[in-house]
């Protein structure tokens, strides 16, 4: 085997074994990572409920609402 085959091989990916298995946030099953490939959802299934989620805004990132309309000063009488 040439040395430019050995370059253009994909490197692959390896999770550490300290993550024998992981939850997945949609059903909640557990699962092992090297099983899935949208990690961090156990299927394609999941990921694509979760993305459902965000865009019916059912999910969200927390603000604090600015006031619109600047206060206005108190005349002294």
């Amino acid at each position: 085997m040439s040395r430019a085959s050995k370059l253009s091989r994909p490197i692959p990916l390896r999770v550490p074994s300290i993550m024998a298995t992981v939850r997945c946030p949609v059903c909640e099953r557990t699962f092992e990572p090297e099983q899935s490939s949208a990690l961090p959802f156990c299927s394609e299934r999941c990921r694509q409920v979760d993305l459902g989620r965000w865009l019916d805004e059912r999910y969200g990132m927390p603000y604090e609402r600015e006031d619109t309309q600047p206060e206005r000063p108190q005349d002294d009488l």
